[in-house]
C-alpha cells in the first residue's frame, strides 16, 4: 500500500534535463524514501562536455576525451538517485566526502542538490538491480556475491561507515556475474573502524546477518544445503564480513553448488501506483522432492505480512525432517502455518500496544510427491496452468477474515492431484486485478523458464495499471 508522505516530491518524468549536463530517461526503482532513474547526457545545456570519472566540465564538444584526465567521452548514461530525508541526506553526504573506492563498492560520481532533494549519480554499465531481478539465482551465482559483498561491507566498516538498512535494492548484478553495492543507507560515520562487538545487534554482526538474510531469499528451494549455510550465518557465526567471506570460501571448495535449472521462481514489485510494497513470500524444502510455498499481501503495512511469512518459513525449517512428506502431514503442516502466523502476528500487535489494523492476507501451498495441499485467507491465490487451461484452486475471498485479524484464523484449505506438466502460480491481488486469467495462461504457456514467467507476469501487470504491488511466484511441478 501506498507509503507516500507530504514532503515526498513528484517523479521526473521522462525527457526533462537535470542540471546543465544530464536528462531523465526512466524510472528504475521506486522505495518508501528515494527514487532510482536512468539518466543520460544526451541533451546538455552546457556550452562543454563533463567529464563524470574527473569532474572536468572544460572539455570542447567535439572532444572524443577529457582534456584532463584523457577518460572517454560521448554518450553515457548513469543512475542517479533521490533521496529527501533528512537523516537519510546527512550520513550519505557524510559517507561521499570520504570517497571511499573498491571494485565492489560503487561511490557517487556527483551529489547536487535539488530543492529539499539530494541526487546522487552512479557509474551504469547495463547491470540490473538485484531488487528487479526474480528469485532464485543459482548456487553458484549466490556464492560470488556473497563473497564480493561481504568484500564491500567489510571494506566499509574499515572506513567506519555505520550502516542502516541493507537490501536488495542496493545491490548492482552485472551480466559478468560481478555484484557491488552502491547508494547505502549510512546511519554514522564514525572516525575510527568498525571492530567486532558482543552484541549482535551492532555492527559488524549485524550487518553480516543483514547481508545472508539478503542473499538467502534468493536461494533455489531445491538447495537445501546453501540455504541452511545462508540461515546459519543470519543467526549466529561470523562476526565480521571478511570472517563471512572466509566461511563462504571454505564451504564453497567443500561443496558443489548444483548446476540444474531450478523449477520454482518468484517475484515481487511495488506496482505502478503504490510507493511501498506490502508484499512478502518464502519458500523452503521439506525433505525428499517436497516442499513449501508461500504469499502474504500486507493490508496496512508491511509489518504484518513479512512476520507472517518469517514464521512460515521458520515453521517449515523445523518441520523440515529430510524425509518425504505424506499428504495427511502436508495438510497438518499448512493448517499449522496459519495458526503460527496468526499468533506472531497478533502477539507482536500486543507487545508493541498498536491499537489500529496490521493484518494481511496469506496463501500456503505444500507440495508432496503426488498432491498440493493449498491454504488461503484474503485474496491471495493460487492456480494451476495444465496443458491450456488455468484452474484456480479454492475461493478468492475479499479479505473477510485476514491473518492477524481479531478472530482466530479458519483458512480455506483444498487438496489437488498433480499431473506431469502442471504449473503451480501464486499471485497476490496486485497481479489478478490487471491481469485476467486469460492472460496469465498464456504467458505461463508461452514462457517455459519460471524466471522469464514470473518477470513477464509482473510486466503485464504494471503495464496494465500497476495499481497494487504485485507478487507472481511459479512452480513447474
Amino acid at each position: 500500500m501506498s507509503a507516500s508522505g507530504s514532503d515526498r516530491p513528484r517523479l521526473f518524468a521522462p525527457g526533462p534535463r537535470i542540471g546543465m549536463h544530464l536528462q531523465v530517461e526512466r524510472v528504475v526503482r521506486e522505495t518508501p524514501d528515494r527514487v532510482i532513474y536512468l539518466v543520460n547526457n544526451g541533451r546538455r545545456r552546457w556550452h562543454a562536455v563533463k567529464c563524470w570519472e574527473c569532474g572536468n566540465k572544460h572539455s570542447p564538444p567535439t572532444a572524443q576525451a577529457c582534456t584532463y584526465c584523457s577518460a572517454p567521452l560521448g554518450f553515457r548514461r548513469l543512475l542517479m538517485t533521490s533521496r529527501w530525508g533528512h537523516s537519510s541526506k546527512k550520513g550519505f553526504a557524510a559517507f561521499a566526502r570520504r570517497r571511499i573506492k573498491g571494485q565492489t563498492l560503487s561511490g557517487p560520481l556527483a551529489i547536487y542538490r535539488y530543492n529539499h532533494q539530494m541526487l546522487a549519480f552512479f557509474s551504469w554499465d547495463g547491470e540490473n538491480l538485484l531488487v528487479n531481478e526474480p528469485a532464485p539465482l543459482s548456487g553458484r551465482r549466490l556464492l560470488a556475491m556473497a563473497f564480493q559483498l561481504a568484500d564491500a561491507v567489510q571494506l566499509l566498516h574499515n572506513y567506519g561507515v555505520m550502516l542502516g538498512h541493507l537490501g536488495s535494492q542496493h545491490v548492482l548484478l552485472g551480466s559478468d556475474g560481478s555484484a557491488r553495492l552502491l547508494d547505502l543507507d549510512v546511519q554514522e560515520m564514525l572516525s575510527r573502524p568498525i571492530v567486532p562487538s558482543a552484541d549482535p545487534t551492532l555492527p559488524p554482526t549485524r550487518d553480516v546477518r543483514a547481508l545472508a538474510s539478503l542473499l538467502s531469499d534468493y536461494c533455489p528451494v531445491e538447495d537445501d544445503a546453501l540455504r541452511k549455510l545462508l540461515v546459519s550465518m543470519r543467526r549466529g557465526g561470523p562476526r565480521t564480513a571478511d570472517e563471512m567471506a572466509g566461511a563462504v570460501n571454505t564451504w564453497a571448495r567443500r561443496h558443489r553448488a548444483p548446476a540444474l535449472r531450478s523449477k520454482s521462481a518468484a517475484l515481487s514489485d511495488t506496482g505502478i501506483v503504490q510507493h511501498r510494497n506490502d508484499d512478502a513470500w518464502t519458500w523452503r524444502a521439506l525433505g525428499g522432492g517436497c516442499a513449501l510455498y508461500a504469499v502474504a499481501d500486507g493490508c496496512s503495512g508491511p509489518l504484518a505480512s513479512g512476520l507472517a511469512i518469517r514464521t512460515v518459513g521458520r515453521l517449515a525449517e523445523k518441520r523440515n525432517t529430510g524425509v518425504p512428506f505424506t499428504l495427511p502431514v502436508a495438510k497438518v503442516l499448512v493448517g499449522e502455518c496459519f495458526n503460527a502466523a496468526n499468533q506472531a502476528v497478533r502477539g507482536a500487535m500486543e507487545v508493541s500496544g498498536f491499537t489500529g489494523s496490521s493484518d494481511t492476507t496469506l496463501c500456503v501451498v505444500a507440495r508432496t510427491a503426488q498432491n498440493l495441499v493449498v491454504g488461503s485467507v484474503g485474496d491471495t491465490c493460487a492456480w494451476v496452468l495444465r496443458q491450456d487451461k488455468l484452474q484456480q484452486l479454492g475461493e478468492r475471498e475479499q479479505r473477510v477474515q485476514l491473518v492477524g485479524g481479531k478472530s482466530d484464523v479458519k483458512p480455506t484449505i483444498i487438496e489437488w492431484k498433480t499431473l506431469p506438466g502442471d504449473r503451480l502460480l501464486i499471485g497476490s491481488r496486485g497481479l489478478w486485478r490487471e491481469v485476467s486469467e486469460n492472460v496469465i495462461a498464456t504467458i505461463l504457456h508461452e514462457e517455459p523458464d519460471p524466471r522469464s514467467a514470473v518477470r513477464r507476469l509482473v510486466r503485464a501487470a504494471n503495464d496494465l495499471g500497476g495499481r497494487d504491488n504485485v507478487t507472481a511466484m511459479v512452480v513447474d511441478l
